[in-house]
């Protein structure tokens, strides 16, 4: 297995939020890669941050497949299709499941959500083992759990999911080994979403040191609205 040694800041996607009851979705629009880095996986599951590849060929060769429809085609059902055909050929293939969690993610229907949100919980139910999957990749796991509870909560305005989410942003601060602004950020704004300022304020100093500029902090306030408030009363970030 490998060992978790670097995670890319750079995940790019972009999200459609749609109205619950559609029967048919609108494809993913044409700025599908713009940089989204709320939804940060690590190395978009091709790095070291995840273990080996299956040895079953097929497996592998589906999971090349799904890779090249998800990142270069930008077919969302395409590379879910050929993920779970992977997954069919080697069920522990784990990176495949991670990547699945992530287009299902991504592509963003009330199913797809549902579904990233049952892949990361069971994800989620692993205990680190030390070698590659370390407290950081647990964490980050808790992270992107903790956002799908986010994404069901804009868009059903249920406001049990902020309370999941509040959780898992708990553990996955718990776990995490450095300072990371996609957590941060978010768990800022399920904060502010439940009334709770000044732990959001908390959250936010942390981001603010943590941030390499402000325009990353900015990018983060344009995803989550209510950090606006944070941004506003901040001096160091708008100077």
């Amino acid at each position: 297995m490998k060992s978790a040694v670097h995670v890319d800041e750079n995940l790019t996607a972009l999200p459609r939020l749609l109205p619950e009851g559609r029967i048919e979705e609108e494809p993913l629009p044409s700025a599908f890669h713009e940089r989204f880095p709320v939804l940060l996986i690590g190395q978009r599951t091709q790095g070291t941050i995840w273990p080996d590849h299956s040895e079953n060929a097929a497996a592998l060769e589906c999971y090349r497949e799904g890779y090249k429809a998800f990142h270069e085609d930008q077919d969302a059902v395409a590379a879910m299709r050929a993920y779970e055909q992977a997954l069919e050929h080697d069920p522990l293939y784990f990176r495949v499941w991670v990547e699945l969690a992530v287009v299902c993610l991504i592509d963003n229907t009330a199913v797809s959500i549902e579904k990233a949100e049952g892949i990361f919980a069971r994800l989620c139910s692993i205990e680190p083992d030390g070698e590659w999957l370390t407290r950081e990749v647990a964490s980050i796991l808790r992270q992107n759990l903790g956002y799908t509870r986010i994404v069901r909560y804009q868009r059903t305005g249920d406001r049990t999911y902020l309370e999941l989410a509040d959780t898992e942003y708990k553990l996955a601060n718990a776990l995490a080994e450095q300072e990371r602004l996609e957590l941060l950020c978010s768990w800022a704004y399920v904060k502010l979403e439940r009334g709770e300022k000044e732990s959001a304020e908390r959250l936010w100093e942390r981001a603010v040191k943590a941030a390499p500029s402000p325009a990353t902090l900015a990018e983060f306030v344009g995803k989550f609205a209510s950090l606006a408030v944070l941004w506003k009363q901040d001096s160091r970030v708008r100077s």
